[in-house]
């Protein structure tokens, strides 16, 4: 099969368009024909590499991928469709503290779900109303700077996350095979040219997903 992999950590240079062996699938696997992959931070950073963290090389990146189940062992399985939801959109380019007022009439938001780190911290905290929630996710940027406690309203409190459960994820799948939700695509590359990819991410240029197609 046709893979892009890394032998060594770096930049996106390091990536390798080549042909890789089939998987060999164990007891309650499946093997996934994958058609499309979308770039996450967590890529970046494994292939970059972290201290005290070991990955086997050559590595496949890729850990947010659709397809269709091909075959599976031992197990009973049935394909399905994942989107992802948009509505009232507000670009990181926007004001978005000012956008937020707009859309709540001044209100702020209840629940804010911080998935950058230092460089929309502060506007996060800045777009909670009364008694909203702040939620760290995954930070992909710098690490949030420490937070000044007055800027938070009165009565809104920080909640960190760091992935979900497996519970919370399954109960957000009934909206996903449900068809209800449709995704957001900034922009997609061809697996064989995956290069431009992770530097189109790591420039922040993003608003939605970054795919690779297959």
């Amino acid at each position: 099969m046709k893979v892009i992999r890394f032998h060594q950590h770096g930049g996106p240079e390091v990536l390798v368009y080549e042909d890789a062996p089939e998987p060999q699938l164990a007891p309650g696997e499946v093997l996934v024909r994958i058609r499309a992959s979308a770039l996450i931070r967590i890529d970046v950073w494994g292939r970059r590499g972290r201290p005290g963290l070991t990955i086997p090389m050559p590595h496949i990146p890729g850990s947010d991928a659709a397809g269709e189940i091909v075959s599976s062992a031992g197990v009973e399985v049935s394909p399905g469709r994942i989107k992802v939801p948009a509505q009232n959109l507000v670009s990181y380019k926007q004001d978005i503290v000012r956008e937020i007022d707009r859309l709540t009439n001044r209100r702020g938001v209840d629940v804010v779900i911080e998935h950058v780190g230092q460089a929309t911290w502060a506007r996060s905290v800045a777009s909670l109303a009364r008694v909203g929630r702040l939620s760290p996710v995954a930070r992909s940027r710098a690490p949030a700077p420490q937070l000044i406690y007055d800027r938070f309203s009165p009565g809104s409190s920080r909640f960190p996350d760091p992935m979900g459960s497996k519970g919370e994820l399954m109960r957000a799948a009934r909206f996903f095979f449900a068809g209800q939700l449709d995704p957001v695509i900034d922009r997609t590359f061809p697996l064989a040219d995956a290069a431009p990819a992770p530097r189109h991410l790591e420039e922040g240029k993003p608003f939605g997903k970054v795919v690779l197609e297959v």
